[in-house]
């Protein structure tokens, strides 16, 4: 059934446990599904809990999002006896479930960007493990002695016992449901409690059989590719941070921000050596309030020389999040700031939604750097801007917003509600601002006066000219592609409208 947003409380009808959920699942519906909690599950079971569920032939996470005691419609409703159960808890390290305001930030994203909530709740799913060895069917010595007919089982059980006699080494669960086309989990299920089949694990690594060649050195490169991780990312070389006149002004207002423990957003226009300087002060003045820092870069490269900065001030506090990490690392940084072990989280545009406990210290700064890049935007679905997640999050959780940049972005400038650091006009402003001259002189041309097919006018000429041969030595040129917003800009040459 269509679901609006969380459950505020569990419903309490006729029984004192909630017996039916409403699960999200991370697939392009806009609608929550309807599963039966089975008995030993309805005393640990809560709003935002990870599960997974039958959908389908397959088997999704999902994330509970309400309980009731009632399916919708009542129990007498036809579709109340079709309904399937939760099969169980992601895994012991998750039961006490998502953050109930991270999962409602979920939900306010898929409502500002128009995406379905199920693609949202992709962005705080934890990543996937490394793959387990995997699991083959076995027949038990009972299973092998067993007469068609007796014991009474069904004809899918009597089917997979006969399929399992002909492979002694077994079968994967893939394996019997192509070759039986019929779901076969419940019937695996039954032989199991039965005794009549058995499960072997088998690992993933492969023998080279005898007409095999193995390369006895093989590349770093070739090694990496083989096993599957991404090739590492250069650290790009870390410079000390420089220090302004106008910075202690700045971590006084900071200061002052985090005692309020209240929603503040701030412009910091510096360049980006100034920049980081007031990002570690700003980490080190959180952390001593006892509270969490999040810092959100672009690029891997930036995120890489913050971190390694971070870390040599504070440790195993700090964790790193970005798509150049393996699987397993990533999986182990998810799991510690989840636990509450890292408190200073530096990431790439996907850790905006960090997993913090919500019993551990709260979010009290959020540093945007370099919001003006383009790279902050997802290109898929949802189709969220980094930056503006952030200013949700730190909306919702009474956090400072800092959006660093040496050229702000348009829509930065225009925001009403954000400060600006340092305040425009004083003597203490950056390099960057302070050291500008008077404004370049601009001239247009009407392309419509020129011959068809110009590509470069007669005073763009001239003014290249000038600069490479009047000026040579003092000045360069740069030409920038015209363009409107993210698309090249078309122009009609007879009224000047744009297609």
């Amino acid at each position: 059934m269509p679901s609006s947003g969380l459950a505020t409380e569990t419903p309490t009808l006729n029984t004192s446990r909630p017996a039916f959920s409403e699960v999200i699942v991370p697939r392009h519906l806009h609608r929550s599904f309807t599963y039966a909690i089975p008995a030993r599950l309805q005393d640990t079971l809560t709003v935002g809990s990870l599960v997974l569920v039958p959908f389908g032939p397959s088997t999704l996470q999902g994330v509970v999002i309400a309980l009731s005691t009632q399916p919708p419609g009542g129990l007498n409703h036809p579709a109340a006896r079709r309904l399937r159960e939760i099969l169980s808890l992601l895994d012991d390290r998750t039961e006490t479930g998502l953050d109930r305001s991270l999962l409602e930030l979920t939900r306010q994203i898929s409502e500002h960007y128009l995406a379905p909530w199920g693609q949202c709740l992709r962005l705080i799913l934890p990543t996937p493990s490394p793959r387990k060895p995997s699991l083959r069917y076995v027949l038990t010595e009972t299973g092998r002695q067993v007469e068609e007919g007796r014991p009474r089982l069904s004809p899918t059980a009597l089917a997979i016992l006969a399929r399992l006699a002909e492979s002694p080494k077994g079968l994967a669960l893939t394996s019997l449901q192509r070759a039986l086309s019929k779901p076969v989990a419940r019937a695996l299920t039954t032989l199991k409690q039965r005794g009549l089949v058995g499960e072997l694990q088998q690992e993933s690594s492969k023998k080279p059989t005898a007409g095999q060649k193995v390369s006895r050195r093989p590349t770093r490169k070739s090694a990496r590719k083989n096993a599957g991780l991404p090739e590492p990312v250069p650290l790009p070389p870390v410079q000390a941070p420089v220090q302004a006149t106008w910075q202690p002004a700045w971590q006084d207002k900071l200061r002052t921000l985090l005692d309020q423990a209240a929603h503040h957003a701030i412009l910091l226009q510096a360049p980006a050596a100034e920049r980081l300087a007031c990002l570690l002060q700003a980490i080190d003045d959180t952390l001593t309030r006892h509270r969490t820092a999040l810092v959100i870069a672009p690029e891997i490269a930036r995120v890489v020389t913050i971190a390694a900065l971070a870390t040599t001030r504070w440790g195993e506090r700090v964790a790193t999040l970005h798509s150049a990490l393996t699987p397993a690392a990533r999986d182990d940084a998810w799991r510690r700031i989840r636990a509450g072990t890292a408190d200073v989280v530096v990431g790439t545009r996907s850790a905006v939604l960090a997993p913090f406990p919500s019993g551990g210290p709260p979010l009290g700064l959020l540093f945007v750097e370099q919001e003006e890049d383009p790279s902050l935007k997802e290109e898929q679905e949802p189709h969220y801007h980094a930056r503006e997640v952030a200013w949700m999050r730190a909306r919702q959780q009474g956090a400072v917003l800092v959006l660093g940049s040496a050229h702000p972005s348009l829509e930065t400038l225009h925001r009403e509600e954000l400060d600006r650091f340092p305040p425009t006009g004083t003597a203490d402003e950056p390099a960057s601002a302070s050291t500008r001259s008077r404004p370049a002189a601009v001239l247009a041309v009407d392309l419509r006066k020129t011959h068809y097919g110009t590509v470069l006018s007669e005073p763009l000429i001239a003014g290249m000219r000038e600069a490479l041969e009047t000026r040579s030595g003092r000045l360069s040129v740069i030409l920038f592609l015209n363009r409107k917003g993210f698309a090249p800009l078309l122009l009609c040459r007879d009224c000047g409208v744009s297609p």
